[in-house]
């Protein structure tokens, strides 16, 4: 059985996983909060999200090889003005385009960590 983590413990490892996402990203760490999705609110694409989760999972010993990541930050592919254009009519819309990279949070990577082990968004 997994012991909960204590709150002191807690906030020390989202504090270094902040820290760790701001370093590999260049996003300032007061932009990050548990709410943030890593390809939809950081850009982070294809090999990108995938070299983010190896730096993680080095940092924390936690094995991420199990994750696809084409599911949580896409393809890799080159910038292209009119898929930015038709991703943004669906998101106006309120849905979300076909083929969306699904929400991987700073908050399901926590608490991944505090598992030791992947564990799927819910």
């Amino acid at each position: 059985m997994i012991e909960p983590k204590s709150d002191g413990e807690q906030s020390d490892l989202r504090a270094r996983l902040i820290a760790l996402i701001a370093d590999q990203t260049g996003v300032s760490s007061a932009r990050l909060t548990d709410d943030v999705a890593l390809a939809e609110d950081l850009g982070l694409a294809g090999h990108d999200g995938a070299d983010l989760l190896e730096a993680i999972g080095r940092e924390f010993g936690v094995d991420f090889s199990a994750v696809d990541w084409a599911e949580y930050f896409g393809e890799e592919t080159p910038w292209d003005p009119l898929r930015a254009l038709w991703v943004a009519f669906f998101r106006a819309a309120g849905d979300g385009p076909p083929n969306e990279p699904k929400p991987l949070r700073i908050s399901d990577l926590l608490r991944s960590i505090e598992r030791g082990r992947w564990s799927a968004p819910e």
